[in-house]
């Protein structure tokens, strides 16, 4: 914010000491912002469970048929058998009984002798035998495969020929497929530190703002009307200058907003007022003290002191718009982050804030020297605007001296070059 003092030119009566401009105030830092996690890794999911598989018997007494071929899933069941040395349920009919007569058998029949009795019995094992049935079950081995069903017609299938030369299968190449490995993942960059921000942003090196035709209108600053056309000329101008060099160092431009207040006026920067022009980084609104304008070009009535007013009023609003590109960069913050950070003196705190402010007209000059051929800047504007910018007193030692200011302001007019507005690398002479 500029809070310098200047004194009269040459050739005339000038304004008393103590003409405020402008300036901003920035409250300590907020707490740093936290990174996201990543997202949880997740587990994968658990093997299912499957249950114990038994297969039913067909009726009839005859266990069930698998298909041709089957083999039983390995799913941690096995084939069941009967009983050792029993019947297996449901194979065969129920046990016989005995005759009703059997407890009267004639003495005779044991007196047949043995020999009738062994007859008998080889007799009827022979008829069993040639009939194929047995009522004795026998316990299955325990074995994995089943048989094959017999196939309700018989068939035939005639042998194969031989042939000359056995044909011998030739192996098969196999390729395993296998899933590329997913690509690697450049681990993201470092994050600049707050004074690499402001000694190396690429915003330095975005090269000459180009012209953007701006003129100033010819109104008097008599009233609020007049002063007010001659604040949104020049804010429209500097809408249209600075997107160019803001963007090229890989930053989003935002238009500030700009009010136009009389007396005390307090902000979200806190403190209880400012009694000057400001701009508030935490609203990014640009504070224009409009009173002192009027009061200054209305004190005067020579012609060069209201040439005087006209671009004193201009140089304000491009300091208080380069502090907004200072805010637009993450210079602004930056410098924020060490001023308060309470690591450093009050010495090296008020060299900081003599820098981040003559970097501000330095820029403010910038844009004023890109368009000077157009407002236009010569004649009583040329002389008067350049009165303005090295003739102030910084009382305060917190805005730095006239030779600073002149020498920052000069660069910034004559180049046109925000690199050479790097004050945050620059000597402690040159920002005295």
């Amino acid at each position: 914010m500029p809070d310098q003092q200047w004194g009269p030119p040459p050739g005339g009566p000038y304004p008393p000491q103590g003409t405020p401009g402008g300036g901003g105030q920035y409250p300590p830092p907020g707490p740093p912002q936290q990174g996201y996690p990543g997202p949880p890794y997740q587990q994968g999911f658990p093997q299912q469970q499957y249950p114990q598989q038994q297969y039913p018997q067909q009726q009839g007494g005859h266990p069930y048929q698998q298909p041709a071929g089957y083999q039983p899933p390995n799913v941690g069941w096995n084939p069941q058998f009967g009983p050792p040395g029993g019947r297996a349920p449901g194979f065969g009919g129920p046990p016989g009984r005995p005759p009703k007569n059997s407890g009267r058998t004639a003495v005779g029949a044991t007196l047949a002798g043995i020999g009738g009795i062994i007859v008998l019995v080889v007799v009827v094992f022979a008829a069993a035998a040639l009939k194929g049935e047995s009522s004795v079950t026998t316990e299955p081995s325990p074995v994995a495969s089943y048989p094959t069903p017999p196939s309700p017609q018989p068939t035939m299938t005639p042998p194969p020929l031989p042939t000359a030369k056995p044909t011998v299968p030739k192996p098969t190449a196999t390729r395993t497929t296998q899933k590329p490995p997913p690509p690697r993942r450049k681990p993201p960059k470092p994050q600049p530190t707050n004074r690499q921000i402001m000694t190396a942003d690429p915003f330095y090196r975005t090269g000459p703002m180009p012209a953007a035709g701006c003129r100033l209108p010819d109104v008097a600053l008599s009233n609020k009307a007049g002063t007010q056309v001659y604040y949104g000329a020049i804010l429209r101008c500097l809408d249209r200058s600075w997107p160019h060099n803001v963007s090229a160092g890989r930053d989003r431009f935002r238009k500030p907003r700009m009010l136009m207040v009389a007396g005390y006026v307090d902000s979200p920067c806190g403190g209880s007022a400012m009694p000057r022009s400001y701009y508030c980084g935490v609203n990014e609104v640009i504070y224009m003290r409009y009173d002192q304008d009027i009061k200054q070009y209305n004190t005067y009535p020579a012609y060069y002191s209201k040439v005087y007013s006209r671009m004193w009023a201009l140089f304000t609003v491009a300091h208080e718009f380069g502090h907004h590109v200072q805010k637009t960069t993450g210079i602004l913050d930056a410098y924020d982050n060490v001023r308060w950070s309470g690591a450093v003196s009050r010495t090296v705190g008020l060299e900081m804030n003599r820098r981040m402010e003559l970097q501000a007209s330095c820029l403010g000059n910038v844009f004023v020297g890109a368009n000077r051929r157009t407002m236009p800047m010569r004649g009583q504007n040329a002389l008067q605007f350049d009165w303005a910018i090295s003739h102030t007193i910084d009382t305060t030692h917190d805005h730095g001296d006239a030779d600073s200011h002149t020498f920052w302001s000069h660069r910034g007019y004559r180049s046109h070059n925000p690199s050479q507005c790097n004050t945050f690398t620059a000597s402690s002479n040159r920002v005295r």
